[in-house]
């Protein structure tokens, strides 16, 4: 005996094959499974609907919670638009997480504190670089304009370009200043701390604010200089200890009444 199922169009079919009094009978048999079919139908409506459901559902929620999650880029976007150099000392709002978003804010705020420390020095180099041009220019122009309004002798002529040929030099030096320190901006290494001995950038200090003008007259005096050298010894650049030096015993020099400025290392 066995059995044999398969389908023909919209039929099932079904054949039993049997054995009786020695005969061998086959019995086919073929109806259309409405109730079966229903349920497929059903079943793929059913799955058809779910899936749409579904999709709108994953759609919402990753829409949702996409808005969220970029919700804080979006908002540092527009706290970022809202910084100008008129309002560098504006911060962004920092997060109450520590996570990416709020180191993020963090890294944000620091770089904002050193853009606003930039320009704050850009304006007081610009401030002092005008104030330091304004008087020899003003100088020269009123020393020329007075020179100019009646004939003079020889000699004051003479006078004139001297005092002229003064402010001049003050102009050169103060040029070579700003070159110097446009050099230090540009190299990478120019701020390196390295071990300097103080005792040599005062000499070499007082050989250069000698050479600036004749009648500058720097001493300099060493009391109980130690027997352990270390102890001259800084921890510092040379060329800015050395520019540093420089302005402070010119300026005593160029204020003082005789012109001389004294320089003690104890």
């Amino acid at each position: 005996m066995g059995e044999v199922r398969t389908e023909k169009n919209d039929f099932d079919v079904m054949g039993v094959l049997f054995r009786d009094k020695g005969f061998d009978y086959v019995v086919v048999a073929a109806a259309v499974d409405i109730n079966g079919s229903a349920r497929l139908l059903d079943l793929q409506a059913l799955l058809t609907v779910a899936y749409l459901i579904l999709t709108a559902v994953v759609f919402i929620s990753g829409w949702i919670y996409s808005g969220r999650a970029l919700r804080p880029i979006k908002r540092i976007m527009d706290e970022v638009k809202g910084i100008s150099p008129q309002n560098l000392d504006q911060r962004l709002k920092e997060s109450p997480y520590e996570d990416e978003m709020g180191k993020l804010i963090l890294i944000f705020n620091e770089l904002l504190g050193r853009i606003a420390k930039a320009f704050q020095l850009q304006k007081m180099f610009v401030s002092n670089v005008s104030h330091e041009l304004k008087n020899p220019l003003t100088n020269i122009t009123s020393q020329l304009e007075v020179t100019l309004l009646k004939e003079r002798s020889k000699e004051e002529y003479h006078q004139t370009i001297e005092s002229v040929l003064e402010d001049i030099r003050g102009l050169n030096q103060l040029s070579n200043s700003l070159l110097e320190l446009a050099r230090l901006t540009r190299e990478q290494d120019s701020f390196t701390m390295t071990r300097v001995r103080l005792d040599e950038i005062i000499w070499d200090v007082r050989d250069f604010v000698n050479s600036v003008d004749p009648g500058y007259r720097v001493e300099v005096g060493i009391h109980e200089m130690p027997e352990d050298e270390n102890k001259l010894i800084v921890l510092g650049n040379p060329y800015l200890l050395k520019i540093a030096f420089q302005n402070i015993v010119e300026n005593a020099c160029k204020f003082s009444p005789d012109k001389a400025a004294k320089v003690t290392l104890t």
